[in-house]
């Protein structure tokens, strides 16, 4: 079982996935960090292929999932 401190990395889909959602709403790295509910630079982390928290994770596939839905 993974612990507080414990780091993941995002799927290369996962990425993917932001990137997309990123430049087809033309959202700034601060306004969709905002939305997903985390700090430009643990955005910044992401997209850079470093470690985020499991908590991080959820937060982004919560994300990803309502941004596709929306479609």
């Amino acid at each position: 079982m993974l612990k507080g401190g414990d780091f993941l990395k995002l799927t290369k889909n996962q990425v993917k996935a932001l990137k997309r959602i990123k430049g087809e709403n033309d959202l700034t790295i601060i306004a969709m960090s905002q939305d997903i509910g985390i700090s430009r630079f643990t955005l910044n982390r992401i997209f850079k292929s470093n470690s985020v928290s499991k908590k991080t994770i959820d937060k982004v596939n919560d994300f990803i999932v309502s941004n596709f839905l929306k479609e």
